[in-house]
């Protein structure tokens, strides 16, 4: 049994992700200490040791104690592993609001990814309540970092190389970024808060601003003058599809059907659970 003040153990799925390598500083800093599990070996971080996933759904392999889980996985991925975890004090995973802003899209990707969340995030509940496993989803907006994001890093690209960025129409759509080290946050505040239990949680950007905007700030960041260019649909999704052949990224050229779409969520209840409060939307890229 765990000591009344005794911090429990922690296993990080996916903590080789943009999100883990914000989180596991933050939970070594808060005297967390367990194991964290990556594609590729993940050392260095005090008091975290690696396994690999295979070691981790071997038969052998037993969960430590009340130990917390925390998947940073895709969230589809998470429910056929959870019979591995028995006896865990809880559950914090990250899902998406996705699961809303792409409902409609026009890309059967996009919509076979909305299913597979919302598919995945019923699974994920009833493995939990089945395992009296205590959950918390958090659904973070438009993750970003400036270090291993793809959207932005994208902008950024874009801008560098030709000094200018297309835009659909007016780009008015809303848009909520949020940094990767603030979703790490809202991670931490959510262990062993109770009031974050059986819980589905929106993390938003600390403010909503317009699609426009938003690409106006990265060009600013990468130190250019605005050039942003009002641009038929159907050419830059075109344009897009020629990247993606390319190789240059795997956005979708939907994307561009949802620049004047509002992708603004509530997430008052984020501030009042966890406290959660995030920055604005002011990128600063590594020199």
């Amino acid at each position: 049994m765990l000591d009344k003040n005794e911090k429990p153990q922690v296993l990080v799925l996916g903590g080789g992700s943009m999100v883990g390598g914000w989180l596991l500083p933050l939970l070594a800093r808060a005297g967390y200490r367990g194991h964290v599990v990556s594609r590729d070996r993940k050392d260095g971080v005090e008091g975290f040791e690696w396994l690999s996933a295979l070691e981790v759904q071997n038969a052998s392999w037993h969960l430590k104690e009340k130990a917390v889980i925390v998947s940073l996985w895709p969230i589809w991925l998470l429910a056929p592993v959870m019979p591995q975890f028995p006896g865990a004090s809880q559950l914090v995973a990250l899902s998406s609001t996705s699961l809303f802003g792409k409902a409609g899209s026009l890309d059967r990707v996009e919509r076979q990814l909305v299913e597979n969340l919302a598919s995945a995030e019923k699974k994920v509940r009833v493995s939990a309540e089945t395992f009296r496993i205590p959950y918390t989803i958090l659904r973070p907006t438009l993750i970003y970092d400036c270090i291993r994001d793809h959207s932005i890093n994208f902008i950024a690209r874009i801008i560098r190389n030709f000094g200018f960025f297309m835009v659909a129409g007016g780009a008015r759509g809303l848009r909520q970024p949020v940094h990767a080290e603030d979703v790490a946050k809202a991670i931490l505040a959510s262990i062993g808060n109770g009031k974050a239990y059986n819980k589905s949680i929106n993390i938003t950007g600390g403010e909503a601003i317009t699609c426009y905007t938003m690409i106006r700030r990265v060009a600013e960041a990468v130190g250019r003058r605005p050039r942003i260019i009002p641009s038929p649909v159907l050419l830059l999704k075109a344009m897009m599809m020629v990247a993606r052949f390319l190789g240059l990224t795997n956005l979708s050229p939907s994307l561009f059907d949802r620049m004047n779409q509002d992708l603004a969520y509530d997430s008052r209840e984020a501030g009042e659970i966890l406290g959660f409060k995030a920055r604005p939307f002011h990128p600063e890229f590594p020199k």
